[in-house]
């Protein structure tokens, strides 16, 4: 029933991104990677602090040598310095070459207005992320608050890269793997396009200039608390928090500079691959675009507990990976990271057209819907047939199932799992809201045509193993009024290829005995369930599956007693 996946970035991707360079030999680079098919970028890349990150903790010399290489050519370059209003950013810019800064002046006074923007943005980052929520200002190479830091301007648009913090050093004063770093911010927005906006290119860069300083400033803020590293024997590195660096840093967007709300653009590609994991490194173009749409898991924290978590889990990071520290605040909180997880399924629900006013996101009315699978029609589905949705459970997945009911009448629902977990489970939202556990039976009763919908969740049930998925089955179908109290079993037609694991027993009588026969009559097996529903596996005494034939059952309860068949095929 487990499965284990890893995704890693190629190396090969790294070693050309950070050849020195211009950056029109980067677009060139990874047009090469992509006629390769060695790699996908997506086209906005947003962020390089992940590709840094990658690199860095790679164990090849020659990938480590090509990025402290381009660091330091970087800052080797001749600059004019401003100090921004505050004190606590030094910014380095060009006026001349590729790299310089644009010269629009609307204000007439003595600074392009683009320099004006860059330092009143991280001004601005620095009074609410370290002032208002309290992270721990960038660290010197001493692991003291670093009291001017670094920003450096140059031309990223050949890469489309909105910013990038760079590691400098580790700090041996301070527990666990942090650094002191610097900055680069682009100087060519072109490739961006806000709305609210329109064909203004002074107003586009402001907007730009003001979520690439919020997002690159929270990761020289992260990189003063500890930065995991799972598995040092291989050359690709494993990152357990690689979601939660990208996903708090662009929450930070929308704490800082909330009208901006870049983070759209990304939310179409989060919400129709929901069913994979929320730790899942990127491999393609759809994968590497969705990280910024996480987002909307530390936007529904910050609504329910405030801003001021993402620091408290930082805080616990020093200690211990992104998953547990957060459950560990979330407990701390009365809470935990699994009724979250419901809490958040319910919350994307009500998101696009099914927007609630003034509950749950604030903005889900500008949020795409999830993406539902559609299943058969309920009312064509008895006990012997098909399972209406089989798939996988990654841990932190979401899998949303629209099931088409055409006659109204009474149906039953069952979610079941391959493996148990108390964090694995499903939310019912139609035709009445309610937590599905695994196994469990829900009932539910239609007036006229129409649909159940729900979720299926893969919570935080593993965090040694984070990589690992768990099969689940939706099964249903329609109660017959006459029959409401017979038990049911599913399938009656079962081989070992069948997507589920074995026979289910629905509907079944409190206290009641079930006994499996063979067909001459000799008793196989007998249990007695403590739940309406019971999975068996067929197996003989002896503990080898059963062979082919038909087989018999028998449920006994007080005032009741029902028999039945059913087939195995090998």
């Amino acid at each position: 029933m487990l499965k284990r996946h890893r995704n890693w970035i190629p190396l090969s991707l790294i070693l050309c991104l950070f050849l020195p360079g211009r950056t029109e030999e980067w677009a060139r680079l990874q047009q090469q990677i992509v006629q390769e098919q060695a790699f996908t970028l997506p086209e906005v890349n947003k962020c390089g602090f992940p590709l840094v990150l990658l690199a860095h903790f790679s164990r090849s010399p020659q990938l480590g040598y090509r990025l402290q290489a381009y660091s330091r050519a970087l800052r080797q370059q001749t600059y004019r310095t401003h100090l921004s209003p505050s004190g606590r950013f030094l910014i380095y810019y060009q006026t001349e070459g590729d790299d310089a800064i644009p010269t629009y002046n609307l204000d007439g006074d003595s600074l392009p207005d683009y320099l004006e923007f860059v330092a009143s943005a991280f001004d601005r980052a620095w009074e609410v992320e370290v002032e208002h929520l309290g992270f721990r200002p960038p660290p010197d190479a001493d692991g003291l608050p670093r009291p001017v830091y670094p920003i450096y301007c140059q031309n990223l648009s050949g890469t489309q890269t909105y910013g990038i913090t760079f590691i400098d050093q580790e700090i041996p004063a301070l527990p666990g793997q942090n650094y002191t770093s610097h900055i680069v911010i682009n100087t060519d927005f072109s490739f961006v396009h806000f709305p609210a906006a329109g064909e203004n290119p002074i107003l586009r860069d402001s907007l730009a200039i003001a979520v690439t300083a919020a997002h690159e400033f929270n990761h020289a803020l992260q990189l003063g608390y500890h930065i995991w590293n799972r598995d040092t024997s291989i050359l690709d590195p494993v990152l357990p928090d690689f979601w939660f660096i990208e996903s708090s840093a662009t929450y930070m967007e929308e704490v800082v500079a909330d009208t901006v709300n870049d983070y759209y653009q990304y939310l179409p590609y989060y919400m129709r691959t929901l069913e994979m994991s929320l730790f899942q490194i990127p491999s393609n173009r759809t994968e590497w675009i969705r990280v910024y749409g996480q987002v909307l898991f530390p936007i529904m924290l910050g609504e329910v507990f405030g801003a001021s978590i993402i620091r408290e889990v930082w805080e616990n990071i020093v200690e211990a990976e992104a998953i547990i520290a957060l459950d560990r605040v979330l407990k701390q909180k009365r809470s935990s990271l699994w009724r979250e997880w419901q809490r958040f399924a319910r919350w994307l629900y009500y998101t696009g057209s099914a927007a609630s006013v003034n509950r749950f996101f604030p903005e889900a009315s500008y949020y795409p819907s999830p993406l539902f699978t559609q299943t058969m029609d309920l009312d064509s589905v008895f006990a012997d047939r098909d399972t209406l949705v089989y798939g996988q459970a990654p841990p932190m997945s979401l899998h949303y199932v629209r099931v088409p009911v055409q006659f109204p009448g009474r149906y039953f629902l069952i979610l079941q799992f391959g493996a148990a977990s108390a964090s694995l489970g499903g939310v019912l939202f139609q035709p009445q809201w309610q937590p599905m556990a695994n196994e469990e039976y829900v009932m539910g009763r239609l007036e006229q045509k129409g649909e159940f919908h729900l979720a299926v969740l893969g919570g935080p049930w593993t965090f040694l193993a984070p990589d690992s998925t768990v099969a689940f089955w939706l099964l249903g179908g329609r109660v017959i009024v006459k029959d409401r109290s017979r038990v049911r079993i599913y399938p009656r037609k079962w081989s070992p290829q069948h997507a589920a694991p074995g026979i289910t027993f629905l509907n079944l009588p409190q206290n009641a005995r079930v006994e499996i026969f063979s067909a001459d009559g000799v008793r196989i097996a007998a249990f007695r369930p403590d739940r309406p529903i019971y999975l068996w596996i067929p197996r003989a005494p002896s503990g080898t599956l059963l062979g082919s034939g038909v087989y018999l059952f028998r449920v006994v309860a007080e005032g009741f007693q029902q028999q039945g068949k059913f087939l195995i095929v090998r």
